[in-house]
């Protein structure tokens, strides 16, 4: 069985860690998943346009 860690960032390059089981993890992403805390977290970001806003930032990468 494969141990499942909350993926959500809290600075300085970490994660929060919290073990998780398959029922209480949230799956964002391929092997991404979130605490049921990080997870209302994240949800309220992204309903409120957060997601929306610091994509607009980002900037295509321009190959030669």
């Amino acid at each position: 069985m494969t141990e499942i860690l909350c993926d959500f960032p809290i600075g300085k390059s970490k994660t929060c860690d919290r073990k998780l089981c398959d029922d209480c993890s949230h799956l964002i992403g391929p092997d991404l998943h979130y605490c049921s805390a990080h997870h209302q977290e994240w949800r309220a970001f992204r309903e409120g346009g957060g997601l929306v806003r610091e994509l607009e930032k980002v900037e295509p990468f321009k190959g030669r």
